[in-house]
């Protein structure tokens, strides 16, 4: 595992364990591979960020009729609304 480096295997398991609890790397499902936290991937490379930005282009929300009436009050809100509390 470390051979490439001349890294004995306990350091290099000590760096995987160390840069997944920092969330730097992920090791998705129950694999043996490893992959770069796409967040720390993209603060490091910010050109990229911006062109994966751009072609994530969101479309508009339209709001519907719902949109404008006034929230709906469940039963424990309007009874909180009710209850005067004394202030301490």
């Amino acid at each position: 595992m470390g051979a490439d480096c001349s890294t004995s295997v306990s350091t290099v398991h000590d760096a995987l364990t160390r840069l997944t609890t920092l969330r730097l790397i992920q090791r998705p499902g129950g694999t043996t591979l490893y992959r770069v936290n796409p967040r720390f991937f993209f603060a490091q490379n910010p050109e990229l960020a911006q062109l994966a930005i751009d072609a994530l282009d969101a479309p508009d929300v339209l709001p519907d009729a719902r949109a404008g009436r006034p929230r709906r009050a469940s039963p424990a809100d309007a009874q909180r609304r009710r209850q005067v509390r004394p202030v301490s």
